[in-house]
């Protein structure tokens, strides 16, 4: 696609849009990108989404487990600055879709992209996996010690979310500090005066306490009490068994 530029304008000709659908389809196909990268049925999902900014593009729509983007070109496009060609970004959040497998379709003039964005909705995770899965970590909270919603951040990190999945109520973090004093060290940080327990496991000793009939695995449960906002840290329970 050829742009003629006047001045600070560009001077698009109806040969140039009625092209366009074409030449971006061929040579510059528009993406989208799914934050977050692994949402959980109880994450809003938000699509971020590059459009070339002579193009209108209409809120995403659900259908089943098809998301339709659909594009169109105006009679008389938007003019832009700095550049009438510019790519933008565009951002649509969607609510919390349930657990499976998602395909965003896009839709320029009615005319499908050849490409497509797939990801996948999670149901929402009871259990941080640290450590390389050395470690699993849940929690509760009251009433009723119901089961706390956790996110993981990183192979050493997490939080724990009690009543709304944008509300961090909890985050854990292990740490491999056997170099230091031979013992791997427990951080939980709290941000809520609600009863909580977190609950972690050792999911490597004793050997294959994973599977019956061995038994349970080492565990360890850290509780704090209503009414109050607790910080534990324990540097010297989780020795480097043999």
């Amino acid at each position: 696609m050829s742009l003629k530029h006047s001045g600070s304008r560009a001077a698009l000709s109806i040969a140039a849009l009625l092209s366009l659908p074409l030449a971006l389809r061929a040579d510059q196909p528009l993406s989208i990108f799914v934050s977050p990268a692994l949402p959980s049925s109880a994450d809003p999902i938000v699509l971020e989404i590059s459009t070339f900014c002579l193009l209108n593009i209409w809120p995403p729509v659900v259908d089943g487990n098809i998301i339709k983007v659909r594009e169109y070109i105006p009679v008389q496009p938007p003019i832009c600055d700095p550049a009438p060609a510019r790519v933008n970004l565009r951002q649509f959040t969607l609510p919390p879709l349930p657990a499976g497998s998602y395909t965003v379709q896009q839709f320029l003039m009615d005319v499908a992209f050849p490409e497509t964005t797939v990801f996948q909705v999670l149901p929402p995770a009871t259990q941080l996996l640290l450590l390389d899965a050395h470690f699993a970590v849940t929690a509760t909270f009251s009433p009723d010690l119901r089961p706390a919603r956790g996110t993981q951040l990183s192979d050493r990190s997490g939080y724990f979310w009690f009543f709304d999945p944008g509300t961090v109520e909890l985050t854990v973090k292990i740490v491999d500090g056997r170099p230091v004093n031979n013992h791997y060290w427990v951080f939980i940080a709290s941000t809520s005066n609600v009863a909580w327990n977190v609950t972690v496991t050792d999911e490597l000793f004793p050997a294959f306490c994973t599977y019956e009939p061995t038994g349970p695995c080492l565990s360890k449960t850290y509780s704090s009490p209503g009414g109050t906002v607790q910080n534990l840290i324990d540097l010297g329970y989780w020795a480097d068994f043999p």
